[in-house]
């Protein structure tokens, strides 16, 4: 029945040829009209495009050959960002990292990378016949190579470099710029130790790496444990100022970078969803050294942000929403860094020293790894002959098992390096650092710093851009908020080695590596403390702070809207100090602390009723200063201090905060090592301070010590270290004003108001 027919089927049987011919009719009417409204309205939309114009917002400097970052304005399809190259100037015209071609009037706006994916230093060495080069293949094949022989050494910057190598029977050559992600080769001091390895391809980067890695030969006399802490501290010690020690990064690919840069992205606009509020558009950035608890500034009481700091409140509540911009946090953002570290820590839970049943169920299950590896490759479709890979890691395991497992840090901090140190650090940071401030509303964030080395330069860096209008690109102002969370060596050393097992847990990089973090533990708390306070001081004078200490002094008027001290050593952070603000109150507090904690440390060492061994006179430096710039005149401990150095004929080394916290460091980093013994690798930081070292009287006399008493000294230490950095930032913040004062003054004399 009709009831039971479809629609289509009662109507065509309730009608006649013609009705039928009529009503198609009328429907190819209605579909061409509609056909050619929409291309009208095509046509339209392509003709207000063309009238769209050039980009508008393009870096000052960008010229045809230049390499860009770029921000597409239809950026909901596909990734936001892009690397690429300018081959047309006016219209704008940019090829990025897979050849696509982007018009001006497509993009949002247009920067200058940091490089076009030849890392600095540019030395041709790593192209000589015989070279050891490490590389992985835009395939995401990792493969080790010695330079052909007939290979013809050629600048990076003449067009394609093709690399002529030998030992790989189906690759004889590949094109740097478009089939290679990543380049690596030895130090020129550190080809012995990384001389080794046997041409293979395939495999993971730490197998490559263990191919390749020597551990430091034994001098007479010296057990492997010593040589292998040896190699540790020389590769810690020499990157601090070569940055390319011990493996070098030669190259990175444009398109590796765009994909830790909108995996950035999106990771932070991903926090950003997660907030309840709104962001403040603002610059927050965190300094001190690692495992201070940066973090916890999150956590900061609301109580304590009153007054001129009650807009803090937001910023610190927003802190958990927010994705950190630091070397570590973005070597995570690496595409397939994630993957070969994690691979890399497992390899010390195979512990091959052992050679029993435990032994041999642990060797199998690295084994069971590669052959999953194996299985991943095979799956993507990748070629993957592991050769003599994996015939010299069979040898390594029956031959070298306790080398390898002392070979197991260097393993894993060699896959963090290669990644972190030339790719990141030297590349990926500096661009990341511009895109986040012109995008500050889509992508918030805050910056993360050591201070350690040449860090200044990145912070100015920062402080400049974000009180641009102009800089990269134009850009509303945007204000900065600095906060320092400072903690003890010992609480840093205790949250190290916590978060290395986490790492070790979840097989995720958590803040650098655990050697090289306990190597430097010291470097990094002294060179935030000078930096930071250095930094601020410049800024209060009007003057801008460089990492060269004998550069010509330069004006400038980025300052700081607010820097927080943080005292982060109890169970909830504390704010100490506020560097951009006037309070007389922060003033007594630290006076108060001071006095007492020497007080403190004068009696438990009854430091001026006994006969001195050799550690009290250094002590007494600290003490008789702070008595003097600080007791009231009739304060018992002042009185028998001043008797005590006149009696003594004691030459004073300390007239100004300046003076003592090289005085106080060294104390801290030497009772460290006493209590800390040979589970601290941390270096002493002497060549960085202006004071002479204590001596060894001074260290045999802590050696005697019994343990509670060190604990004792080094928690006044630790004190005394941490309020020496409030009275220097207290007389910056006084000298600041005086020359603010008398600048004002000066303008009123000469009527210029």
């Amino acid at each position: 029945t009709n009831d039971q027919q479809p629609f289509w089927l009662t109507q065509s049987s309730e009608v006649d040829g013609s009705s039928r011919m009529t009503n198609s009719h009328s429907r190819d009417l209605a579909v061409v009209g509609a056909a050619a409204l929409g291309l009208g309205a095509l046509s339209w939309l392509w003709y207000k495009r063309q009238q769209q114009g050039d980009c508008e917002s393009v870096e000052q400097g960008v010229e045809v050959g230049s390499a860009v970052i770029v921000k597409w304005k239809h950026g909901w399809i596909g990734s936001a960002y892009n690397y690429g190259t300018v081959i047309q100037r006016k219209p704008l015209k940019v090829s990025d990292s897979r050849g696509i071609i982007h018009h001006g009037k497509d993009l949002e706006w247009v920067m200058l990378a940091q490089d076009d994916g030849w890392l600095g230093p540019y030395g041709l060495e790593w192209q000589r016949p015989g070279r050891y080069i490490l590389m992985q293949l835009l395939t995401k094949e990792w493969i080790s190579a010695r330079v052909a022989a007939d290979h013809k050494i050629r600048p990076v910057k003449a067009g394609p470099l093709h690399l002529k190598i030998d030992g790989i029977d189906d690759l004889t050559s590949v094109c740097i710029q478009t089939d290679v992600a990543f380049l690596f080769t030895p130090h020129e001091d550190c080809q012995e130790e990384f001389g080794h390895a046997q041409p293979s391809r395939g495999g993971r980067l730490a197998e490559h790496i263990a191919d390749a890695f020597e551990l430091e030969k034994q001098r007479p006399g010296e057990s492997q444990e010593d040589a292998e802490r040896r190699q540790r501290r020389r590769w810690v010690e020499v990157s601090r100022t070569d940055g390319q020690y011990p493996i070098r990064s030669v190259w990175v690919h444009p398109a590796v970078k765009g994909g830790a840069l909108n995996e950035f992205s999106h990771r932070a606009r991903s926090k950003k969803q997660e907030s309840p509020e709104n962001f403040a558009n603002e610059i927050v950035m965190l300094l001190g050294p690692p495992a201070a608890g940066k973090s916890s500034i999150g956590r900061l009481k609301p109580e304590q942000l009153t007054g001129s700091m009650k807009c803090l409140r937001k910023t610190a509540s927003s802190l958990k929403f927010r994705e950190e911009v630091n070397n570590d946090n973005l070597t995570d953002c690496m595409p397939g860094f994630a993957f070969e570290y994690k691979f890399a820590l497992g390899i010390e839970d195979d512990e091959f020293r052992h050679q029993d049943a435990h032994g041999v169920e642990k060797r199998a299950s690295l084994k069971k790894k590669r052959s999953r590896n194996l299985w991943q490759k095979a799956k993507l479709g990748v070629k993957a002959k592991l050769g003599n890979v994996a015939a010299r890691l069979q040898w390594i395991q029956q031959v070298r098992q306790q080398e390898l497992s002392a070979e197991s840090w260097a393993l894993q901090w060699l896959t963090y390096l290669v990644y972190h140190h030339g790719p990141v650090r030297d590349s990926l940071a500096l661009d990341i650092i511009k895109v986040t401030i012109i995008d500050a509303a889509e992508l918030p964030v805050y910056y993360s710093s050591c201070m350690a080395g040449k860090a200044m330069g990145r912070t100015m860096m920062i402080l400049n851009l974000c009180h641009s209008t102009t800089q990269p690109v134009p850009h509303e102002p945007l204000p900065f908020r600095g906060f320092w969370p400072y903690t003890s060596q010992e609480s840093r050393f205790d949250r190290q080695a916590g978060r290395a097992a986490d790492e070790k847990k979840e097989g995720k990089l958590k803040g650098g590596n655990l050697t090289s973090n306990l190597v430097d533990i010291h470097y990094h708390a002294q060179q935030a403390e000078t930096n930071i306070t250095r930094m601020l001081g410049c800024l209060k004078k009007g003057v801008k702070p460089s990492d060269e200490a004998e550069e010509e002094e330069e004006e400038t008027n980025v300052g700081v809207d607010h820097f927080l001290v943080i005292d982060n050593e109890g169970k909830e952070p504390v704010v100490l100090l506020d560097f951009a603000i006037e309070d007389n109150e922060v003033d007594e507090s630290v006076r108060s602390q001071l006095i007492s904690t020497i007080e403190e440390m004068v009696s438990h060492r009854q430091l001026f009723d006994k006969d001195w061994d050799g550690l009290d006179p250094h002590l007494f430096q600290i003490a008789h200063y702070y008595l003097q710039e600080l007791a009231h005149e009739e304060h018992h401990l002042r009185v028998k201090g001043t008797a005590l150095s006149e009696k003594r004929n004691i030459k004073l080394l300390a007239e100004d905060p300046e003076d003592v916290l090289p005085l106080v460091t060294e104390l801290d980093e030497e009772i460290f090592h006493r209590k800390y013994g040979k589970r601290s690798t941390a270096t002493d930081t002497e060549k960085y301070r202006t004071n002479a070292d204590i001596g060894p009287a001074a260290r045999e006399a802590l050696a005697r010590l019994h343990d509670h008493d060190v604990d004792k000294l080094k928690s006044c230490m630790s004190v005394l270290r941490k309020y020496t950095c409030l009275v220097m930032l207290q007389a910056l913040k006084r000298e600041g004003d005086y020359l603010d004062d008398m600048e004002d003054a000066e303008k009123e004399l000469s009527g210029d108001k």
